[in-house]
């Protein structure tokens, strides 16, 4: 799972750099490509290494040892995974926009605090209501974990 989120989180803030560096931002961007299609494309293989690596690891745990899933509906599995990458996906998308606008100004242009203002301000906003809204579900989960006592069980 944390595969899975470090991808959705940081992949398209790589993938978008990579092609800055590369020079092909440009290029890509000019094509009647659409942009979700060309994010989304960028991380794929990303995606796809990081579902063969869980696919080696769920084997690997149960054959060497002997982990056993009591998975009874593979859908809802898949639904659950589909949409918390999604989720994180959206997240790492509006932070890395304003992310690398700040970054390429301070490291290219030698861009000053006041220069890069708006989007600091944006990523202390998103920062300032996104972790604790974080912090608020984990202890939410956890108050429940302990009221079931199933805090020790995966």
């Amino acid at each position: 799972m944390t595969d899975y989120l470090t991808v959705s989180l940081e992949g398209f803030s790589n993938e978008i750099r990579s092609a800055q560096v590369e020079g092909t931002l440009e290029t890509l961007l000019v094509t009647p490509t659409s942009v979700p299609t060309i994010l989304f494309s960028s991380t794929l293989y990303s995606y796809s290494i990081t579902s063969l690596r869980v696919i080696v690891y769920i084997v690997l745990g149960a054959v060497l040892f002997g982990l056993k899933l009591h998975m009874t509906s593979v859908l809802s599995f898949v639904v659950v995974m589909i949409l918390t990458v999604a989720s994180f996906a959206g997240i790492g998308l509006i932070s890395a926009t304003h992310t690398l606008k700040a970054l390429r100004q301070i490291l290219i242009n030698g861009a000053s605090f006041a220069a890069v203002y708006d989007e600091i301000l944006i990523l202390t906003v998103f920062s300032a209501l996104l972790l604790p809204a974080g912090l608020a579900a984990f202890r939410y989960g956890l108050t429940i974990a302990k009221k079931e006592g199933s805090l020790i069980h995966y």
